[in-house]
């Protein structure tokens, strides 16, 4: 995650920009496993969609 969308406040202040990204990462890679497995794109739909919404939800401070 660039550091820019962290101090921009569209993701919350004291989100570790490196562990977002670790876990982005790795939803969009458990996504593509499972899609390769199955055919089923929605997987990956689900896992990159849950992995954004976690970052673009605010948390009180």
């Amino acid at each position: 995650m660039d550091r820019r969308v962290r101090d921009s406040g569209e993701v919350d202040r004291r989100t570790d920009p490196d562990q977002a990204a670790t876990a982005v990462l790795t939803a969009l890679a458990g996504g593509v496993a499972i899609l390769r497995a199955t055919d089923d794109i929605g997987y990956l739909d689900v896992a990159l969609s849950d992995a954004l919404t976690t970052l673009r939800t605010r948390r009180p401070a």
